[in-house]
């Protein structure tokens, strides 16, 4: 959008987009998602994960924030 005091860009549609890809459009806001100083630990019994669906959601989200 360009107005007398300067150019200004939104992302506002491609982070909608990116919210309705991932299914993250109901998400609810989270100041700090985890305990500060909780160790992580592998849950050997838990569900396995597509590591390249949650790449593209970190990829999506880091351009987001970088543009």
């Amino acid at each position: 959008m360009q107005k007398t005091d300067g150019i200004f860009i939104s992302q506002k549609r491609y982070a909608m987009n990116v919210f309705e890809r991932f299914r993250m459009e109901k998400s609810n806001l989270v100041y700090n998602p985890i305990v500060p100083g909780e160790k992580l630990q592998k849950d050997e019994d838990g569900m396995k994960i597509d590591s390249t669906y949650y790449k593209q959601i970190v990829g999506s989200l880091m351009y987001l924030t970088a543009t």
